[in-house]
């Protein structure tokens, strides 16, 4: 368990430790960066966590460059469907359509 430098929250380190931030600083920050980032071109996003680590999507708000393609749902390398910050319009999961 590690104290949080963001919220000061403790957290479960992944294995090989390094991190000082708990998922949802994490998170935040690369969320910031990509609305700093925002003209057109990909850039990666974390949208979460699978299996103990986490998850990444390249996202662009040109729905042809976008890992969703316009859909709002966006399905990573490790089989998991995370909604896209971009274009997620309450589109049903696509599992479930």
């Amino acid at each position: 368990m590690k104290y949080c430098a963001g919220c000061g929250d403790l957290f479960d380190e992944y294995p090989g430790g390094g991190v000082d931030h708990c998922d949802s600083c994490e998170l935040r920050y690369w969320n910031e960066q990509a609305e700093a980032t925002k003209a057109g071109e990909p850039y990666a996003v974390q949208v979460g966590s699978a299996f103990g680590g986490p998850v990444c999507i390249m996202v662009s708000s040109d729905k042809d460059r976008c890992s969703c393609r316009g859909s709002g749902w966006c399905n990573t390398d490790m089989d998991s469907w995370h909604q896209c910050p971009n274009h997620y319009e309450g589109q049903q999961h696509p599992e479930y359509a």
